[in-house]
């Protein structure tokens, strides 16, 4: 075949890119495939904790440290509030491990200045690391983890596990004060995965909540732009 088959010399360089990539990535830990998956339809940079906190919401598990805003944190003996945070920590760490061995890869670039986790970091220790795709062909790449078949399923559960993760963090503004707004693009990813779903898989009652966040993410696009103005 020749270049201009492919759509020019560019196209033909991304092809083999993106191929490349792809078979790096489909040699690492199956864990790990799936973390680069999930982030991949994030954004280009995310951080540890927001990660877990996604796939864990993704997989059902609703017992999260970070629980969401309709949700009334029990309240734990001192001895169960800390098993439950260093179980947690653990779980963590152990994502910081397998992103850390992406940036080995040459996957991921990490952000963060703090040493790799190991055998000496204390179970109880909560760290939380920023990371960046290395280029947006490899994060293209990353996002072919999920075949066409469980697409929208995934996307879905994405989707809504990022509305979560955003009310639970207007929750806590409104509990706590201040005006950071750093997570509203959470708000914005949400509705970008949750309307590229077919309507025809969307009952009465999720249409209604696609509205609702639709205009929400109207709303904080106008604050947007008038805070630039």
């Amino acid at each position: 075949e020749t270049v201009k088959s492919h759509g020019g010399l560019e196209e033909l360089l991304r092809e083999d890119i993106v191929g490349m990539v792809q078979s790096m990535i489909n040699n690492l830990p199956q864990e790990l495939q799936r973390a680069l998956a999930v982030a991949s339809y994030i954004r280009a940079t995310f951080d540890s904790d927001t990660l877990w906190d996604l796939m864990r919401r993704m997989d059902g598990r609703s017992d999260s440290v970070l629980r969401d805003s309709n949700e009334r944190p029990s309240v734990l003996p001192n001895s169960e509030d800390v098993a439950h945070n260093t179980k947690h920590n653990e779980e963590k760490q152990e994502l910081v491990k397998l992103l850390d061995q992406a940036v080995d890869e040459g996957l991921l670039i990490s952000r963060s200045s703090s040493p790799p986790v190991d055998e000496h970091t204390e179970h109880h220790h909560h760290i939380n690391r920023e990371y960046s795709f290395t280029h947006d062909r490899i994060q293209e790449a990353a996002t072919t983890g999920i075949g066409n078949d469980e697409k929208e399923k995934f996307l879905g559960k994405l989707g809504h596990a990022l509305l979560k993760r955003a009310r639970l963090l207007d929750h806590h503004a409104e509990q706590h004060g201040g005006d950071d707004n750093s997570y509203h693009w959470l708000y914005f990813a949400a509705a970008q995965h949750l309307n590229s779903l077919p309507l025809s898989l969307l009952d009465d009652d999720a249409k209604i909540k696609l509205a609702e966040l639709n205009a929400k993410t109207a709303e904080l696009s106008m604050e947007l732009l008038a805070f630039n103005c």
